[in-house]
């Protein structure tokens, strides 16, 4: 699987995450669609890099950041699962955008350090 495709299968796992949280906890906070909007940007790079092969490096230096963005504000879990007040769709929202959030940015790390060394 490519990077770009990876972008795109991560982004659209946020968006459906997202969409089903907000539907479930029938919450009015603009802060509950922050996974949903980094998880569009995501697809959006994803589409460029498909068809912009060139633009690649680019493209994992920006979800890079997009992801590392996400995992940083998906550490919110860590303070709230135990608390009683949160509902199951807020804590597996969460939950899902610290762990596809993390991946990607180890991906995108790991590519990174390789064209490095590739270019040295």
């Amino acid at each position: 699987m490519t990077f770009a495709r990876l972008c795109i299968l991560i982004g659209i796992l946020l968006v459906v995450v997202t969409v089903y949280a907000v539907n479930a906890t029938q919450t009015s906070f603009v802060t509950a669609y922050l996974p949903a909007a980094s998880g569009v940007l995501l697809i959006g790079l994803g589409i460029v890099a498909e068809r912009n092969p060139s633009v690649l490096h680019q493209v994992i230096l920006a979800a890079t950041f997009i992801a590392g963005l996400a995992l940083v504000g998906s550490l919110r879990i860590l303070f709230i699962f135990n608390d009683p007040e949160q509902n199951l769709p807020t804590i597996v929202a969460h939950l899902t955008t610290l762990i596809l959030s993390g991946c990607l940015s180890a991906v995108g790390v790991r590519l990174f350090l390789m064209n490095r060394r590739a270019a040295s």
